[in-house]
């Protein structure tokens, strides 16, 4: 791969974001070339393949799927899996590694980047890194400019939109008026300054919270950790048992999920696994979530979703053991209801929780991180690309202000409805129209449809 100079270029195709998204979109879009392409990545980091969720050097911070669903290479289930056994052996990596480990999410961002990097060498075609970032995007006879932070802008035929994850606003905290170095976003918690010993409070539940807890205990962090959210739900684990479960059968939000908490019940009751059925019924949930009416799809987000995230996004045994150890020892407290307000002082800050039954909480905390997640209406979101698609009407928000408007295959719809032709997107940016659509195995199929039409549309000349 190579460094682009400022010079402005056409190329086949441009893909804005080289995080897990952007790279197996090059990886499948090289796959199905029959002609020399040429493709320009724009992506801040050295590396392609990492994104946010890779680019963690944690050893705590492990993949939340086993290593044998996380191959890349078509045909070859195992090829991750070697990929990590060789890696652990020649870093003496201290546990077994086989298909059912869930090793280091660090390991995968590596793997991908090497995976990709291989794929380019090997091709006939011309993958250029902008190590910048898309500040606008505007269209033209020539297909789409980009127009970058630092190095001037570059033109494609087509583009692609691989942003992954938008960062949330740090919320307004009640009763803190300035910034506060002790306030952090969780992915923030290595450099954060904390007193072994002192109290601190993570502001979400969810697999972001579980990233925290570990990161502070590996810095010697001994003192108690809080975490707060509206129910409380923490991520289940995986089960190391093996089966298969009937998909549900009916497009009834009410209907499907009864059938599903009885099915679950049933499955707990008989010994068997409930994580059979949850499994079973991934691909039908996007199905199911298309076929909702708007009033459905709120009451969802509003009254079940937390139920759902907990049992569809769960976490490796190893790692659910040792979120159990700490709350039966006391070391992390788990509470309901939301923060009310904050006193910053000179040695802590006091917190005040306020639970759902009246009562309230008062912590005196030397560290608070924020991990409520991610910005899933991107009309909130303060991303300059995304504004800016959406102020010029070139994109709009997706049903109920979730991610954009896609058709089928993804391509973006302008503000009038109608689709672009050569302008797509792919991941969580499609998650108003398909919910489930944030997890690798999801990603990899939209990126492997999305190549499939973008090659089939670019004709046989190359660009001048």
């Amino acid at each position: 791969m190579t460094q682009g100079s400022a010079q402005e270029r056409v190329f086949d195709l441009a893909v804005i974001g080289g995080g897990y998204a952007g790279a197996v979109t090059v990886l499948e879009t090289l796959r199905l070339a029959r002609r020399p392409l040429r493709i320009a990545v724009v992506e801040t980091r050295a590396e392609l393949g990492r994104g946010i969720a890779y680019s963690t050097h944690d050893p705590e911070h492990r993949l939340n799927t086993r290593a044998k669903r996380m191959s890349l290479v078509a045909g070859d289930d195992d090829h991750f899996t070697r990929w990590a056994r060789a890696h652990a052996n020649a870093s003496a990596w201290p546990e077994p590694v086989d298909e059912d480990s869930f090793v280091p999410r660090d390991w995968f961002g590596r793997y991908v980047s090497e995976v990709v990097g291989a794929a380019v060498a090997e091709s006939n075609s011309t993958v250029e890194h902008r190590r910048d970032a898309v500040l606008d995007l505007t269209t033209d006879l020539a297909g789409w400019s980009l127009h970058l932070r630092h190095t001037g802008s570059l033109v494609a035929r087509h583009a692609i939109l691989a942003i992954g994850n938008l960062p949330r606003r740090q919320p307004a905290l009640p009763g803190l008026d300035s910034p506060d170095a002790r306030v952090l976003h969780a992915w923030d918690v290595a450099r954060a300054a904390v007193d072994p010993e002192a109290s601190a409070l993570i502001v979400g539940t969810g697999l972001t919270m579980i990233d925290a807890l570990l990161s502070l205990r590996a810095k010697g962090h001994r003192g108690p950790v809080h975490a707060i959210s509206r129910h409380g739900a923490l991520p289940l684990a995986h089960s190391d048992l093996h089966g298969r479960a009937q998909p549900l059968l009916s497009r009834s939000l009410r209907v499907a999920a009864r059938e599903l908490r009885l099915g679950c019940e049933l499955d707990k009751s008989s010994g068997r696994p409930w994580q059979w059925r949850i499994d079973a019924n991934r691909h039908h949930a996007q199905a199911l979530w298309i076929g909702l009416t708007p009033a459905e799809k709120r009451r969802f987000l509003r009254h079940a979703r937390s139920l759902w995230d907990v049992h569809r996004h769960r976490v490796g045994e190893g790692v659910r053991a040792r979120l159990d150890a700490q709350i039966e020892s006391g070391g992390l407290r788990i509470h309901t209801g939301r923060v009310g307000i904050i006193e910053p002082g000179r040695d802590s800050l006091r917190v005040i929780l306020d639970h759902h039954d009246g009562r309230q909480t008062e912590l005196h905390v030397g560290l608070l991180l924020n991990s409520l997640g991610f910005e899933l209406d991107y009309r909130k979101t303060d991303a300059p690309l995304v504004q800016g698609l959406l102020r010029s009407g070139l994109a709009r928000p997706g049903e109920l202000g979730l991610g954009l408007d896609t058709d089928a295959t993804g391509r973006l719809k302008a503000g009038d409805g109608r689709p672009w032709p050569n302008l797509f997107t792919l991941g969580v940016s499609r998650i108003g129209q398909l919910w489930e659509t944030t997890a690798a195995h999801e990603i990899r199929l939209q990126a492997a449809e999305l190549a499939g039409a973008l090659v089939q549309g670019l004709n046989a000349r190359s660009p001048a």
